[in-house]
């Protein structure tokens, strides 16, 4: 004889599993570790960098090319969390600008950051709607921009800073003032900085040309991670950054279909990353989210925490 399942009681058992689930959802968000957060995702056209500090202010650099960044950082920000402090766009290519727009709709932002253009050639004509539709939606929210350039410094989450820094900070170490770099007109806006924690630090090239990478060798001292937004070998890593940078790790975004070296009809190009260990390179495009975690003293980095 069958039994029947009163409606009260079915809606009790449905309560109770939203609650069960609720609460590991919250247990598991109140376990996040204490210190400072990087997360690499393996957004659509470009990697985008979510750093989370740890009084919790969020800066976002970059965001891929469309709304696959609004799934990624759904993966390791609080469902009912709206937030993310401030956003840093390092170039004006519609690879990084596109996700940017669909968190400056859905996520409340205080600030954005953007590259100083003055001698540089702003924007190529395909990057120009996604451009226009970025600062004509930072316009409506009443957001100016804040152009950067070398030897700024920003806590994320409290903006510009000057001074001696004890907290998390983004020194940015390009571009360069006009008159202390020769720009060309083709020359797209970009920035390279450096984030540092109590003793760790770490280094981002982006996809700084050679011409950049080597004015910034003089500047560049011992860090714990070399990121760099493209495929290491093809000359796209000049070998005096990094000796200058002397990396633990380096993080890096290269095809899995593409080998090492890269071989021309004439010669072929050693791979930098040779001398790592394979523990030591982080291929964002064979993984999802890259994870790491700083206590000021050491850096542990995880694959799809």
């Amino acid at each position: 004889m069958a039994h029947l399942v009163s409606k009260p009681a079915i809606l009790a058992a449905t309560g109770a599993a939203v609650l069960a689930g609720v609460g590991l959802y919250t247990w598991q968000v109140s376990r996040r570790p204490s210190g400072l957060e990087i997360f690499f995702f393996n957004t659509k056209g470009a990697p985008a960098i979510l750093v989370r500090t740890p009084d919790d202010r969020r800066l976002l650099i970059d965001g891929g090319a469309n709304a696959d960044i609004i799934r990624q950082i759904s993966r390791v920000l609080p469902f009912y969390s709206r937030r993310v402090d401030e956003l840093m766009l390092t170039t004006t290519d519609t690879k990084h600008v596109g996700g940017l727009i669909e968190v400056a709709k859905r996520y409340e932002v205080s600030r954005v950051y953007e590259p100083l253009s003055e001698g540089t050639s702003v924007m190529t004509p395909d990057d120009l709607p996604s451009m226009d539709f970025f600062q004509a939606l930072l316009r409506k929210q009443k957001i100016s921009p804040i152009k950067l350039v070398r030897e700024q410094e920003i806590i994320p989450g409290h903006g510009l800073v000057s001074g001696e820094v004890t907290d998390v900070s983004v020194e940015i170490l390009f571009p360069r003032p006009v008159g202390e770099f020769a720009y060309s007109t083709a020359s797209p806006p970009q920035i390279v900085w450096r984030l540092r924690y109590g003793q760790t630090s770490l280094v981002f090239l982006g996809g700084a040309s050679s011409k950049v990478q080597k004015s910034l060798v003089p500047d560049l001292i011992p860090t714990d991670i070399l990121v760099i937004s493209r495929n290491p070998a093809s000359g796209n890593l000049v070998p005096a950054v990094l000796t200058a940078t002397a990396p633990t790790d380096i993080v890096f975004s290269r095809s899995p279909s593409i080998t090492g070296s890269s071989r021309s009809s004439k010669t072929a190009v050693p791979d930098p990353l040779a001398g790592f260990m394979p523990d030591r390179q982080f291929n964002i495009q064979t993984t999802e989210i890259i994870h790491i975690v700083s206590d000021g003293r050491q850096i542990k980095i995880n694959k799809n925490p």
